[in-house]
């Protein structure tokens, strides 16, 4: 009986751990910027490290070769703050809290800040983008 319960409070346990790894979906095979990097013509799919310490805010800024459609999600450190901007004076942003698709147009610079939310705890951010074969043209939001 005893070993019953042991196998059943691992078994609890390993599906606990498990669990805990939302999104252990970033693939090393894929280009990875770091986030003081000034990207342009990106890759159709590609990540930015941000090493995020204490207080203060990291930008990077990209520049896309075309109009397109793109995916962007955090990989990790979801409680970190990201958000994009097409102007680095406008005060209109998209905050980015999981993952979120925008129409990216070949004129603008965009801006991505990422923050450690006012945290002490060092963190590491990842950042996905991934262009879709979505029609740019009939896609709604554009940004």
């Amino acid at each position: 009986m005893k070993n019953i319960l042991y196998s059943l409070l691992i078994l609890a346990l390993i599906s606990i751990i498990s669990s805990c790894n939302k999104h252990n979906n970033y693939d090393d095979q894929i280009q990875t910027f770091l986030a003081n990097d000034n990207i342009t013509n990106p890759p159709d799919s590609f990540k930015i490290l941000y090493k995020l310490k204490g207080y203060g805010t990291q930008m990077t800024t990209i520049k896309f070769n075309e109009d397109a459609v793109w995916h962007i999600e955090k990989l990790t450190s979801f409680n970190s703050l990201l958000s994009i901007k097409n102007s680095e004076v406008d005060t209109a942003s998209i905050i980015i809290y999981d993952s979120i698709s925008l129409g990216l147009n070949q004129e603008s610079f965009y801006y991505l800040y990422a923050s450690n939310n006012n945290s002490e705890t060092t963190k590491t951010l990842y950042v996905k983008f991934k262009k879709m074969i979505t029609d740019y043209s009939s896609f709604e939001p554009k940004f």
